[in-house]
């Protein structure tokens, strides 16, 4: 877990209550090396998925229009027309991490109007598992997950049919 503080920026305190987790909902073993503690799944990367989804959120803390420089990370509706066949929507989608955020001096808008791109603000630096500057499928499934649009719903079920 030491390793894991250092590579994904999280204290230890947040990865043991993460491991926590894991435990009380029965997913995984946790076994202890010394003084590190390490977690271990049989299953399948779907097994996995299937049953943890449940237990995460969305990582987007806020979602806003920006008329300024544009970050590297595709998001949203954007992302899922690049790793599906949606249209991609009329305005890009980009993220960035919440500590970013707070160093930026980017120009948010009012409306869509003015804006040259949708910005999705998140909790953590979406670059960490970002592929090819666009985000990984698994945060952009808890991103769209329950859209009332039909189309972004089959586009979810693609997605997610390419990584099994």
């Amino acid at each position: 877990s030491t390793k894991a503080t250092k590579e994904l920026g999280y204290t230890q305190m947040t990865l043991s209550r993460a491991f926590d987790e894991l435990e009380d909902a029965g997913i995984g073993k946790m076994y202890w090396k010394g003084k590190e503690r390490f977690w271990t799944f049989n299953g399948t990367k779907r097994e996995l998925w299937e049953q943890t989804k449940s237990l995460l959120r969305s990582p987007v803390k806020r979602r806003i229009w920006i008329k300024d420089k544009k970050p590297k990370t595709l998001a949203g509706l954007s992302a899922l027309s690049q790793l599906t066949m949606l249209n991609p929507p009329s305005l890009p989608v980009y993220a960035i991490g919440w500590d970013e955020w707070k160093k930026s001096r980017w120009q948010e808008v009012p409306s869509s109007e003015d804006a040259t791109y949708e910005l999705e603000i998140w909790s953590y630096d979406p670059l960490l598992f970002a592929n090819k500057n666009i985000i990984d499928p698994f945060s952009l499934y808890l991103r769209l997950d329950g859209s009332s649009d039909e189309r972004v719903e089959i586009a979810l079920e693609e997605l997610m049919s390419k990584i099994w």
